[in-house]
């Protein structure tokens, strides 16, 4: 493929603008065949802080596009750093709106997941619940039902 640092291209109805660049993992981070966290059979191999890979494509969606092993893959662009940084003390945005899962997402207890053991509820597409933070680390602060939990940014869309 020749396409140019840059140029736009689009893949599974993502559009990506065409990079080169080393990224690694803020936190553990799933590689997948296709940019969408529907399906657990996509997830193709995980990386770590201190993995670098290189990116050749940042999604409009939240998504980045990596080669891994000669594979292209996907992984959510807010997990990634090109400056090696971890997701250590992030900040948060103080915002109020009103968000939904753009497709079922976990709610968690701490704006980690590692594992699952912080998983408090799953937030449905259409359930809205309030959103008080917007993370540097690419997750987002809610409220649910009454309980601060985080949910990651990109796997949530504003309702107006």
């Amino acid at each position: 493929e020749n396409t140019a640092l840059g140029e736009t291209i689009n893949e599974y109805g993502v559009y990506f603008t065409i990079v080169d660049e080393q990224v690694t993992a803020k936190i553990e981070t799933n590689l997948r065949r296709v940019p969408s966290t529907e399906k657990a059979e996509d997830v193709v191999t995980t990386i770590y802080n201190g993995d670098w890979i290189k990116r050749t494509g940042i999604g409009h969606n939240g998504w980045s596009r990596v080669e891994y092993n000669g594979q292209v893959l996907y992984a959510v662009t807010s997990y990634l750093s090109t400056d090696g940084s971890s997701a250590s003390e992030p900040t948060y945005q103080d915002v109020s709106d009103n968000v939904t899962a753009k497709e079922e997402c976990y709610l968690r207890s701490t704006p980690d997941s590692a594992n699952d053991d912080n998983v408090v509820a799953t937030l449905s597409a259409g359930t809205v619940v309030p959103r008080t933070g917007i993370g540097s680390n690419g997750w987002s602060k809610l409220n649910f039902n009454g309980t601060e939990v985080y949910a990651v940014t990109s796997l949530l869309e504003v309702q107006q």
